[in-house]
């Protein structure tokens, strides 16, 4: 088990995985619980807080407790997909949501929006769990525009 759902995040979908160094790299989208009229809502997706949670294994049954992928995004993040490279660093695709709004209460993105990529450096050996790491900026490969329908990966 990698997460739990706690007040800090109670949604979780769309894990993906890869491996590199050594190291299982597990990411997917999380969001935090919604409280309406004293009542919770689970399974918000779309929060403007909805963020890429990310784990590491070295076997697959004990992992590092979930990190939020530091992307500094302006909106909600979706769709996380990983790949390892030759080198051993691991990219993160994913889309950002900038201008499709639901008429929701609380405000929610449709999914979707612009396509972008985040490099993550690995620092440590196999012996570390959690492992130390750092994110590049993220690049925006594909801009959406606020006339057009939202990208989705």
């Amino acid at each position: 088990k990698i997460m739990n759902f706690t007040d800090a995040f109670n949604y979780a979908h769309m894990v993906t995985a890869t491996v590199a160094k050594g190291f299982i790299f597990a990411a997917w989208q999380a969001a935090p619980k919604v409280v309406d009229s004293g009542a919770q809502r689970m399974a918000i997706e779309g929060l403007e807080e909805q963020v890429i949670l990310y784990s590491t294994s070295l076997n697959g049954v004990a992992w590092s407790p979930p990190l939020a992928a530091q992307l500094g995004q302006q909106g909600a993040v979706w769709s996380p997909v990983l790949h390892a490279t030759a080198d051993g660093s691991v990219l993160l695709f994913y889309t950002e949501s900038h201008a499709c709004f639901r008429p929701t209460n609380p405000k929610t993105y449709m999914p979707g929006g612009s396509i972008k990529m985040a490099k993550f450096s690995i620092k440590t050996g196999k012996s570390v769990v959690p492992m130390r790491a750092e994110w590049g900026a993220p690049v925006t490969l594909r801009e959406q525009s606020e006339s057009q329908m939202p990208w989705v990966i």
